[in-house]
């Protein structure tokens, strides 16, 4: 429900006058003319009226949304928006109207789902509602704020104090109504609250009947027939005489074993399915494993043989490099020992020059 606060224009004149005295007395200092400087002091008072006016309306219109009927609260969101400047009586006798006619609307419409009776002999017959939940308590409850700021606006524009005093009378009966049907309304929720506490508790005590009956029997707690016994009970609209009445169903308990049965045979299946997996895929991280180990030793292995490969070739060439070492060094040798003695060489000479040679390649 909305709560209203009404507008008071007082509260602001103060601080307008105040400001109204302070820009006064800068527009003087300036050197403005009396009558200059009293227009700046006016402006002032009047743009902090403006704007104290413009902040109540703003706090108006972000209640306007819990409002009931969006009717009035759109209507009023629009006048807000248009700043809502009433320039006579007239216009402002017009914008009350139209708020008037909507609230009639509305309240027009919660009498005539009443009763069938006319609104006049609701309110002064006193008659008890013929249809009792079309409206929360809270909608009662705010149409009777509704009534009491008409029978404000009533007092406030109205000059016939014969023609005040009869509208009030109408719509004081029209919110003592309310009021008795908000009373009626917040009883009979009351009474419901009550039987479905009552109604919740019996229950409550029928499911524990159930249970205990159920454990008796020595059905398992949780299990797959037990499960489906409290599931019927709570489908059941007579949760009493179905606990009352209960009896184990032998036929549908020996099913739902079976069914358990067959279940945790298919969970042990599962379970066994799951460790041969396990099991296979370690043997084949293993053979994986192995491979590995053996591709490393033949490569490897092929790496020593083409190092020994490259050793014994390095060793056969630097030899024959040596052999032709050699034997260039006994031809020389002959060479030398031929223009020496300027004889050829003879046998003692080749065999000298063969050890030289043996003994070179030896080193």
């Amino acid at each position: 429900m909305l709560e209203t606060a009404e507008y008071n224009e007082s509260e602001s004149t103060p601080l307008a006058e105040q400001l109204q005295k302070n820009a006064e007395k800068e527009a003087l200092d300036s050197g403005l003319p009396f009558i200059e400087a009293k227009k700046k002091g006016l402006s002032k008072y009047n743009e902090v009226k403006r704007q104290h006016a413009i902040e109540f309306l703003n706090k108006i219109q972000q209640q306007l949304d819990t409002l009931s009927n969006q009717t009035i609260a759109n209507l009023l969101k629009a006048l807000i928006a248009l700043g809502l400047s009433i320039d006579d009586e007239e216009e402002l006798e017009y914008w009350l109207n139209m708020l008037t006619r909507e609230v009639l609307l509305r309240l027009n419409d919660y009498f005539n789902q009443r009763s069938t009776l006319s609104l006049w002999k609701q309110i002064n017959s006193q008659i008890t509602p013929e249809k009792s939940n079309f409206f929360a308590a809270s909608d009662i409850s705010a149409l009777s704020d509704i009534v009491k700021s008409l029978k404000r606006v009533n007092m406030a524009k109205r000059k016939s104090m014969v023609g005040k005093n009869r509208i009030d009378k109408f719509l004081g009966k029209m919110q003592d109504t309310l009021n008795n049907d908000l009373k009626l309304q917040k009883d009979k929720q009351r009474q419901s609250s009550k039987r479905k506490k009552n109604q919740n508790s019996q229950e409550d005590n029928a499911l524990d009947i159930l249970k205990n009956k159920m454990t008796a029997e020595g059905i398992e707690s949780g299990g797959r027939y037990w499960t489906e016994v409290i599931a019927d009970f709570e489908m059941a609209t007579d949760k009493n005489g179905f606990a009352r009445n209960w009896g184990v169903d032998n036929a549908r308990r020996n099913e739902c074993d079976i069914q358990k049965i067959n279940e945790l045979r298919g969970i042990e299946a599962k379970k066994q399915r799951k460790t041969e997996q396990q099991e296979l895929n370690v043997a084949k991280e293993r053979e994986l494993s192995r491979q590995q180990d053996e591709n490393q030793k033949r490569l490897k292995q092929e790496k020593e043989r083409q190092d020994n490969i490259k050793n014994n070739n390095k060793d056969k060439i630097e030899k024959e490099f040596q052999n032709s070492a050699n034997r260039k060094a006994a031809e020389k040798y002959a060479e030398q020992k031929q223009k020496k003695t300027g004889k050829p060489l003879d046998d003692k000479d080749i065999k000298m020059m063969k050890i030289k040679a043996i003994g070179r390649s030896g080193r």
